[in-house]
């Protein structure tokens, strides 16, 4: 998956989950902790993903164009990841092992999203992102941008529709 893509997936997400604000508060990441300068986890991950393939305010490498997969396994923010994971729908059981598992992490960003990632690994997410259900549906462009013919095929794990990732 490309950044545009998974852009146009975090557009359409909802600002707001069941759980992220317990999960800011108990760990103090996010909106309203340590001067972040957004106001919810999506602005943060839309801002983040505008400027990805550019130096931007986190001064990143932007040497060579980089997928989604690569995003998630380098974004060093949990709540974020969780908010992205939550806003797609992701089952609660997992959402809450999740949680426990970033709470109870060292406190800081790589150890965080170690642990939210161990539960939660790029090829389940990519699963989740691209799988509407039933209160979200994806516009027609996208879906075809996407191959939707191909998404809900479950022998099409040998053949990787969706770039290098």
């Amino acid at each position: 998956m490309d950044i545009a893509t998974l852009r146009q997936i975090v557009d359409l997400l909802p600002k707001d989950t069941p759980t992220l604000r317990t999960l800011e508060t108990t760990i103090r990441v996010g909106a309203g902790f340590g001067g972040a300068w957004y106001s919810s986890q999506k602005v943060h991950l839309q801002r983040w993903l505008s400027e990805y393939n550019t130096p931007g305010p986190y001064k990143r490498n932007a040497s060579r164009e980089r997928n989604a997969r690569f995003m998630y396994q380098h974004l060093s923010c949990a709540t974020c990841l969780y908010w992205l994971l939550e806003a797609a729908e992701t089952d609660a059981a997992l959402m809450r092992l999740a949680f426990d598992a970033v709470v109870v992490a060292r406190p800081n960003g790589a150890s965080q999203c170690g642990a939210f990632r161990r539960v939660i690994s790029w090829e389940t997410a990519k699963g989740i992102l691209l799988k509407p259900n039933t209160s979200k549906s994806w516009p027609v462009h996208l879906a075809r941008q996407i191959g939707d013919d191909d998404l809900f095929n479950p022998w099409q794990k040998e053949r990787d529709l969706f770039d290098d990732d």
